[in-house]
């Protein structure tokens, strides 16, 4: 004779992975070089009656919250005479200028009188950092029990 045996609905539980997207922030660093902020005060020339040379001046304030190196570059050009033609020249001078002050900027032209003149100014650079938080995502492996079914023969379920 030939039986079969009882079978029943057996639940167990497996642990099965899921994935979730988490966000999260990382704090990134840019720097950036810029120019100190400064103001050209005054420009002048000053022909000198009692010998044959010339000054000519530029005044910078520094109005930034750093000081510096600044260059100012001269191009002069000089009063033609009866004796030498006008020439044109170029001259530079520099210096630091701390916060909030200011300094003049002179060069002279000797054996000539200036008749005009024009500049550059070159400032020096700050390095300005600005941080901020940018957000990133990852995956993440997780687990969770989840039901499973089998068919089990009577015997087995009991001695589960």
């Amino acid at each position: 004779m030939i039986s079969s045996a009882r079978l029943m609905t057996a639940t167990y539980y497996v642990a099965e992975p899921y994935v979730i997207t988490e966000t999260y922030y990382v704090t990134e660093n840019e720097s950036d070089t810029t120019p100190l902020n400064y103001e050209v005060v005054d420009s002048k020339i000053y022909n000198w009656w009692w010998r044959i040379s010339s000054d000519c001046t530029v005044t910078i304030k520094n109005i930034d919250t750093e000081s510096g190196y600044f260059r100012v570059e001269f191009n002069i050009v000089t009063k033609a005479t009866d004796t030498a033609p006008s020439k044109k020249i170029t001259k530079a001078a520099w210096q630091a200028i701390a916060p909030g002050k200011q300094a003049d900027f002179t060069v002279r032209q000797e054996g000539a009188y200036i008749e005009n003149f024009t500049y550059s100014t070159t400032p020096p650079t700050k390095i300005i950092t600005t941080s901020q938080e940018v957000p990133k995502t990852r995956d993440i492996i997780l687990y969770r029990e989840a039901p499973k079914t089998e068919k089990v023969t009577v015997l087995e379920y009991l001695t589960r």
